[in-house]
């Protein structure tokens, strides 16, 4: 019984013992556990103090980057107000000069025109003395010898008068004038015609069977009376060109080159130049409704120019509509371009215009060759591969030089 009683007593302790060392192990997780959070709520902790500093340093990156553009902006503005105001002294000193230089090119067209029309009144004066000189000696040939009688169908057909460079003469028979005609001695557009039954004067051109055009008998006329005395019909010399180009009207080939494809490019370059110095003077508002017409300019000013070539051509404006037609237009320019002053009076190219001409038509060629390429390309005109390859790259070649 002792020996059961101390086994039970011993069995007693040890499960005091199992019990009390259980309850130990159980704090001791708890400890543990309560130690993890505490770990976990220092690393949350830590991690959030981290990601402030984070923060923080970056709000004062943003602000020393936001300082540093706004310094930028500052120096840039700086220099943009020094760039405008070196680009609006730079505008006014080449206006200044454009206007020096178009009151130095005004005086100098005044003085030419007041020397072309001394030379033009020179020659009216020349041409009179020599007409009354003309009359003089043709008076004292008609007192010597007596006038000899002139048929009477002579009489009758001379009732034709018409203009030679300006000065009226005759009276001639029609076939006299178709024998001017076909020599090339009246010309159809220049020279003006004109008989008694007749409201005006006309062009020779517009007179029916004079250029070979109807063949139309002329009827005599018996009652007409001669406005004029009878004079010997001159024949027409083909005139050189002018050397000096002052007996034209019009602009010559070198001011049609430079104003269309020079004036353009400095219209475009001073618009830009000028467009802050208006908008500053005028407001955005004007500028905004000036800006839109302002490319019209560089149009008005060469479709200007052009009239004034073909006048110094001696052709009519209206021929600047030829340059709206194809194949017409290339005409109109090549003798814009080509041709010396007064060519469709006296027909004749100088040297400049013989070099001229060959260079224009080089380019015209050059071009449809191109396009003939391009068309044969397009349109499968060549078969052979080859072929083919060759004129791609003939073309590609062309297009980038």
């Amino acid at each position: 019984a002792k020996a059961a009683l101390e086994a039970q007593l011993r069995a007693a302790a040890d499960d005091r013992a199992a019990a009390a060392a259980k309850a130990r192990v159980e704090d001791a997780v708890e400890i543990q556990a309560a130690h993890e959070a505490k770990f976990a709520a220092a690393m949350e902790a830590a991690a959030e103090l981290q990601a402030k500093a984070v923060e923080e340093a970056k709000l004062r990156a943003a602000e020393e980057a936001m300082a540093k553009a706004k310094d930028r902006v500052q120096e840039d503005v700086q220099a943009m107000v020094g760039i405008k105001a070196q680009a609006a002294e730079e505008a006014r000193a080449a206006a200044a000069q454009e206007r020096a230089s178009i009151e130095a090119k005004a005086t100098e067209d005044a003085r030419s025109a007041a020397a072309a029309k001394r030379k033009i009144r020179h020659e009216k004066r020349v041409r009179a003395a020599d007409k009354a000189k003309t009359r003089t000696l043709a008076r004292a040939a008609a007192a010597v010898q007596p006038p000899k009688p002139k048929p009477a169908k002579k009489n009758a057909k001379s009732v034709w008068f018409y203009t030679c460079e300006g000065e009226r003469l005759g009276p001639v028979t029609f076939e006299e004038l178709r024998a001017m005609a076909i020599k090339s001695s009246l010309d159809p557009r220049l020279d003006m015609v004109w008989k008694q039954t007749m409201d005006a004067w006309k062009p020779a051109g517009q007179i029916d069977g004079l250029f070979e055009r109807m063949s139309v008998p002329l009827q005599p006329q018996n009652d007409l009376a001669r406005p004029v005395a009878p004079v010997v019909a001159p024949r027409r010399s083909t005139r050189p060109p002018p050397t000096g180009g002052e007996s034209w009207p019009g602009v010559r080939r070198r001011s049609l080159f430079l104003v269309t494809l020079v004036f353009p490019i400095l219209w475009e370059y001073a618009l830009a130049a000028g467009s802050p110095f208006l908008v500053k003077r005028l407001g955005g508002v004007m500028m905004g409704e000036i800006l839109p017409y302002a490319p019209l300019v560089p149009f008005a000013v060469v479709l200007f120019f052009w009239l004034k070539r073909l006048a110094n051509l001696g052709m009519s404006g209206m021929w600047s509509l030829a340059l709206l037609v194809p194949g017409l237009n290339l005409w109109v320019a090549y003798r814009c371009f080509v041709c010396p002053p007064g060519y469709a009076d006296h027909k004749t190219l100088d040297r400049p215009g013989v070099v001229l001409a060959v260079v224009f038509w080089l380019i015209i060629l050059a071009v449809a060759s191109i396009l003939a390429a391009i068309a044969a390309l397009r349109f499968d005109w060549v078969d052979d591969p080859a072929l083919r390859e060759q004129l791609r790259g003939w073309v590609q070649a062309a297009m980038q030089g």
